[in-house]
């Protein structure tokens, strides 16, 4: 799962190049997740990947559902790193 995923272009980006890996997305902002959401529609990946979650980070606990919590392998981050720079 990649929190703060912005525009969503990192996350198409790797779902293509790691097709045996489902990327899950999230972001806080609604603009966001609609951008995120139309990228993956736009690559037509859109039965692969699944809607982004509205998670943010400084809120907790996170609100992660309880079915990806079973399957959740690793958390990053990419774009909240630049950001906070």
């Amino acid at each position: 799962m990649e929190i703060v995923s912005g525009s969503g272009e990192h996350a198409v980006l790797f779902q293509k190049r790691f097709p045996e890996i489902t990327w899950k997305t999230s972001d806080p902002e609604h603009i966001h997740r609609s951008s995120i959401s139309s990228w993956i529609y736009h690559e037509e990946l859109n039965f692969i990947m699944p809607k982004p979650l509205a998670i943010n980070v400084k809120q907790t606990p996170w609100k992660i559902p309880s079915k990806l919590r079973l399957f959740l392998k690793a958390i990053i981050s990419i774009n909240m790193i630049y950001i906070t720079s």
